[in-house]
């Protein structure tokens, strides 16, 4: 998986910790179909919280996040994780 995300001024700032985790979650995420991938994330999400404790991540972190699962996807597929991502915040 291409790793040009990590560059962007967007990880500007984010903890090399949660930075690491969140580039073995792209990577894993990266190798997904769109009927696993919002399962995984959350799943993924969730098990790095129960690790840590308290470990959080932050809306600019959950994006940076979300725009790795986005490369190499169809504008299809592009398409259909915002769809998804929209559904959720309509949901909260």
């Amino acid at each position: 998986m291409p790793e040009d995300w990590m560059k962007s001024d967007n990880v500007n700032g984010i903890d090399p910790l949660k930075l690491q985790m969140l580039n073995s979650i792209a990577s894993q995420g990266s190798q997904k179909g769109m009927s696993e991938l919002l399962p995984f994330l959350v799943s993924s999400l969730s098990n790095t919280q129960k690790k840590s404790g308290t470990l959080s991540f932050t809306s600019k972190e959950m994006d940076c996040i979300i725009e790795a699962l986005k490369q190499n996807k169809t504008p299809e597929e592009t398409a259909r994780i915002e769809r998804m991502l929209q559904l959720i915040k309509m949901m909260q």
